[in-house]
């Protein structure tokens, strides 16, 4: 799968689909000493472009305990990059892929001034967001929180979409509200006050399209409002 960027020389996205139909989307996002690190590294990439491109993969944050299956993979190609996550997803990673994940913090450091990680509160998953800054735009780069599917998938992963409340359009399904938030209330009050005090203009979800808007962080306040 081809790259193509977000952020001119900063960002860059892949997308594939499984078996499904159900959209996938990996992230690179330059580090302050050159290279990347990829977030919610996918299966079926071509990697090798993508160095080529951005540079070499320091890093390789899983968005959450569920997004690992590409990690091996990336490790096979990328061998000297480092595989991240929170705390709280860590012990679930540690069970199913068996790799020597490092604490989020080591990537922390390595971060452009314009990026930082943001962690969510209460949720049981351990999602991890990047959070850029550039010519006036502020980019979340999400993992499960929000979907953006325009439309639903067929067969199976249709339905299953259409029930759980995941798709079409901009949505907080039900799979994140109940399996993957452990504090339903602490998880609002701390998403509510960073859509408060600093809103984001582009949402880049790993499942479904970009969403650039200005108007962005009374969406997801809405969404968000209504669902949880």
């Amino acid at each position: 799968m081809s790259w193509s960027a977000i952020l001119e020389g900063r960002l860059w996205e892949a997308n594939r689909s499984n078996r499904g139909g159900w959209p996938l989307r990996t992230v690179a996002v330059e580090l302050a000493g050159g290279g990347v690190a990829v977030y919610s590294p996918s299966r079926g990439l071509d990697i090798d472009a993508l160095k080529k491109h951005a540079g070499d993969v320091h890093y390789l944050l899983a968005a959450n305990h569920f997004h690992h299956m590409g990690v091996p993979g990336w490790l096979a190609a990328c061998p000297g990059a480092i595989p991240v996550a929170t705390n709280v997803a860590l012990p679930r990673l540690a069970r199913q892929a068996d790799i020597a994940w490092s604490q989020l913090d080591d990537l922390g450091g390595a971060l452009a001034p314009d990026t930082r990680l943001l962690v969510p509160e209460g949720t049981r998953s351990g999602e991890a967001w990047l959070e850029i800054e550039r010519g006036g735009e502020r980019v979340w780069v999400i993992g499960d929180a929000f979907f953006n599917v325009p439309k639903l998938p067929t067969g199976p992963t249709g339905v299953f979409c259409r029930l759980t409340g995941t798709a079409p359009g901009l949505r907080l399904g039900q799979t994140w509200k109940y399996l993957q938030l452990r504090d339903r209330g602490r998880y609002k009050a701390w998403l509510l006050d960073r859509l408060a005090t600093a809103p984001p203009t582009v949402l880049v979800p790993a499942h479904g399209d970009v969403v650039r808007d200005q108007d962005l962080g009374a969406r997801l306040r809405q969404i968000a409002e209504a669902r949880l």
